[in-house]
Formats: structure tokens, sequence, C-alpha cells
């Protein structure tokens, strides 16, 4: 699967954290027991009537096509560079400005811009004229530097790779996505539900044909990091969440239990996976069984003062998985939707940003980004990066 996406350009809010997980852990509340699982209380209800529909038309580039040099015949900076966190802010201002006014912007003030926790993550400035979007994105996480990426996106050189039909209830609670070939032939279709129960919607339908052209995960659902399903959720007779018959990341290959720990304020704040009754066992170690505390896999949930997801932090084990996307951090705007998220690679980090209209729950454009660069540079004595891979996906209404 193609690794995703993503650029989030709308303006968000200053919002003070508070992070659940840093309190007494001598006051969470784990229940590890599934003799009382019943089913979703959600899924009991009647399904409410989908009431609003749209459409969008999916776009798409990247850059592993691209000739990639360190400057354009005529001099000018390569359209994606990286400038590294040792420069002065003013220094790094100035430079910006002038990639920006390289590809025809003279604006003074960006159309878009995003903030998390007071900081700037993400900017863009457009020339409708020229049909241009210029980036500049800024990394978070613990590994995260000063740094930034410019990133130039040339309209015209996109492709139209389909289309995603939606449908949701009045309160967009409920909601089915349907994703559609260029042709028009329905290639997927993906259903799921909000609830107050748990942080992450819950699927409740999903079908894949061939998945069309590796971009189901990039495209479908693309709102969210981790794919639950109801039907392996389960509740106590409360109809409290309290575990997973299956595994987070394969559900359907590997069989494992993961239980929900919560604090004393009744938020969640972990979700631990049990590999002992695993079933793996032919795919790596014969005693994989006996190695259970080797294979690490949780979820720790930290939120906001309003009780939306501020972070999330997980891990996994490379026993299982493998080392790529091993470990990850994935940060949430004041509305609860990811803001940005980065992830394990081997050779560094793959740091993904996503953008959206005003409060729908689903970003309209997403760009990922390979933190190892092709080659470095100077101009005028500052040093860049330049030629990391990247992808971008864009979702415009039709």
């Amino acid at each position: 699967m193609k690794r995703v996406l993503a650029v989030i350009l709308c303006l968000f809010i200053f919002t003070t954290v508070s992070c659940s997980s840093n309190q007494d852990k001598s006051k969470e509340n784990t229940n590890n027991s599934t003799n009382n699982n019943v089913v979703s209380p959600v899924a009991m209800s009647a399904t409410p009537k989908p009431t609003d529909t749209s459409n969008s038309t999916i776009f798409y580039i990247d850059n592993e096509t691209i000739e990639i040099e360190a400057k354009t015949e005529d001099g000018k900076l390569p359209d994606f560079i990286y400038l590294g966190y040792n420069m002065d802010e003013k220094d790094r201002d100035t430079f910006i400005k002038a990639y920006l006014q390289e590809r025809g912007i003279e604006k003074e003030e960006p159309d878009g811009v995003s903030y998390y926790n007071g900081k700037k993550i993400t900017e863009y400035y457009r020339n409708d004229e020229l049909r241009k979007v210029c980036f500049v994105l800024r990394p978070l996480g613990d590994s995260s530097t000063d740094g930034c990426f410019c990133v130039t996106l040339n309209m015209d050189d996109m492709k139209t790779i389909g289309n995603i039909s939606y449908r949701s209830d009045q309160e967009k609670d409920t909601v089915n996505e349907s994703l559609y070939d260029t042709n028009g032939k329905q290639t997927a279709q993906i259903a799921y539900r909000y609830a107050p129960y748990a942080p992450f919607p819950l699927i409740t339908e999903f079908e894949d044909e061939n998945n069309y052209i590796d971009t189901i995960g990039d495209v479908l659902y693309r709102s969210q990091k981790f794919w639950l399903y109801e039907r392996l959720a389960k509740f106590d007779e409360a109809g409290k969440w309290i575990g997973y018959d299956g595994d987070i990341y394969q559900p359907d290959s590997i069989k494992s239990y993961y239980t929900c720990s919560y604090d004393s304020s009744g938020k969640l704040i972990k979700i631990e996976g049990d590999f002992s009754k695993s079933n793996i066992e032919s795919n790596i170690d014969k005693d994989l069984k006996d190695k259970n505390n080797e294979v690490k896999s949780d979820i720790t949930l930290c939120y906001q003062q309003n009780g939306k997801l501020d972070t999330v932090k997980y891990q996994r084990s490379p026993l299982v998985y493998g080392t790529t996307d091993q470990t990850g951090e994935i940060h949430y705007d004041e509305a609860g939707r990811i803001l940005y998220e980065d992830s394990y690679i081997t050779h560094g980090t793959i740091n993904k940003f996503y953008l959206y209209k005003d409060d729908e729950r689903t970003p309209w454009a997403c760009i990922s980004i390979d933190s190892m660069p092709y080659g470095r540079s100077e101009r005028d004595g500052v040093e860049f990066e330049y030629g990391n891979y990247y992808f971008i996906y864009l979702f415009q209404p039709s």
C-alpha cells in the first residue's frame, strides 16, 4: 500500500492540552474479562437513514517519475526542498519567501494556515492563474525539529484516479463511502459509525474488489489510522468498550486480543494487545506464544481539555509486522480530527499532513513525505535537502 498522505490547510484554534496518560496509573481501571461481552449498543439500535450525500473526484500525484535536480535550468530552487532545524527563524522565512516568489507567489499572508498548540503546522499559497499551490509544512512529534518542507503542486500534473460517493445521517455519525474507478464501476465500499463509547469510529461493513490500483487505505476511511471492526469489538452489559477480539492491524489473519484501560474519569487511555493465543507462529518464531511479553502492541491515548483526542502513540512488534510503521504518533486538532501523523521507517520517518474544509470530518487533501532526501545543496550560504519521495491526494467536489 502506498504511503499516505497528507496536507492540512485549515485554521485551527489553539487548545490547551491535558494528557490523561500522565495521571496516576493507580487510578486506571482495566477490565480484562470477556465473560459479559455483548453486542455493540449502537448495533442494537436502528441504523439512521442516510440523509446527506456528496461526491468527490480523486486526484493524485507523486514525484516518483519526476526528474530530481538540485535546481532547474533557470537556476530556481526545486519544487521540493527541506530546510533544516539549525536555521535562524528570520533567515528561514526569508528563504521561504524567495522560494514562493520564484513560483509566482507574491502574497504576504498564506491562503490557509493550521496550528497545533500555538505552533504553525501548515500553510499554503495559491496562484490560480498559474494553477499552482505551494505548501510549507512543519513536522511534529518527539523526533521533530523546527525544520520545514516546501512543496509546490502543479495542478495540471495531477491524475484523476476515481471518485468517491459519501452518504451519512444528518449528524454524520453513520457514514458510507463508495469508491469508483474512472469508468464509474464500484470497486470498494466501507460503512462506519461514530459513537460515544469509543474515540474511533467502528467499521460495520467493508467490501473490496481487488484493491483498486492499491489505493483503498489511502482514500477510503482516510480520516482514521486504525481500522477497527464493530463485529470484533467487545462490550460489557453497560455498553462500555472492554476489548477487541482480533488484531487491529490484520483483523482477519492474526488471532489476538486487545484489552481497554480507562482512567478514573472514564476516558479510554490504553488499548493493549495479547498475543498469547496467536495463530501466526508459522510466520515467525515457533514459540511466539511463549514470547508474548516480547510481542508488544499497544495504543496510548491523551486528550484535550474539551475531551477530544489530542495525541495517540502506538507501537507494534517487528516480530509480527516487520519494522515499517512499528511505532508512530498522531496529533489531532480541537475537533478531534487527525492533523499530523509520523511513523517509523528503517531509514527515518514518514510524515503525513491532513487538510479539512470547515467542520468536515474527512480531509479533502493529504500529503505523505519520506524524510530521506535524494540529495543536498546550498544557495546563498543556506543548505537545503531535496528530492524526498512524496505523494499527494486531493478530493474535489464533483
